[in-house]
């Protein structure tokens, strides 16, 4: 998710929605993107509709409850609000931790809505809607340049789609301005 970020952080606006923010998650997205322009509301996602208004996203991270239902609002509200050329990223659906994850993600992203997985990372994936082409993002942008910092495994066939597999080393888990100084030093 970082990269991402990091592509658009000149013109960004982050929301960030969350039942209860640890203080200390909070201060670290803070940290990490301190020119981009955060909005945090402490809010459950059953609200999402009243605080996202008619607003439309780029890139819509979703990392809500694990409860098939509150899954399946989550995605709804996010197919609502995210523009035609966006991505969406969906956390806890490459793990079997969330099978009601999974759950909603198939019945509601896997060709049902015209939503195709093209990356995913070690708990999450990344969608794009079947009108774009995310070779281009894959091979230009994200590819040739993140070698250096990142591992790529060749697709792989998920659910009927080739999905291209991507890991970071844990370090980065621990130490996220090292993240952000690797993205840096790398030009990414």
């Amino acid at each position: 998710m970082s990269i991402m970020v990091e592509a658009g952080l000149d013109n960004i606006e982050l929301v960030s929605i969350d039942k209860k923010y640890q203080q200390k998650s909070k201060q670290d997205f803070i940290d990490l993107y301190p020119d981009a322009n955060i909005t945090f509301y402490e809010t459950d996602s059953s609200e999402l509709d009243k605080v996202l208004g008619t607003k439309s996203f780029d890139f819509i991270l979703l990392d809500g409850s694990s409860k098939y239902s509150m899954a399946l609002n989550d995605i709804s509200k996010c197919l609502e609000a995210i523009n035609i050329d966006g991505v969406i990223y969906v956390d806890e659906v490459v793990t079997d931790d969330c099978p009601g994850v999974q759950k909603a993600v198939k019945e509601l992203l896997f060709g049902q809505k015209s939503w195709i997985p093209f990356l995913a990372g070690q708990s999450g994936m990344f969608f794009h809607h079947e009108s774009h082409d995310a070779a281009f993002f894959l091979d230009h942008f994200l590819r040739k340049p993140a070698d250096r910092i990142f591992n790529f495994y060749q697709n792989s066939n998920w659910n009927d789609f080739n999905v291209l597999f991507v890991t970071h080393p844990m370090i980065f888990e621990d130490h996220p301005a090292l993240f952000r100084h690797s993205l840096e030093l790398y030009n990414l």
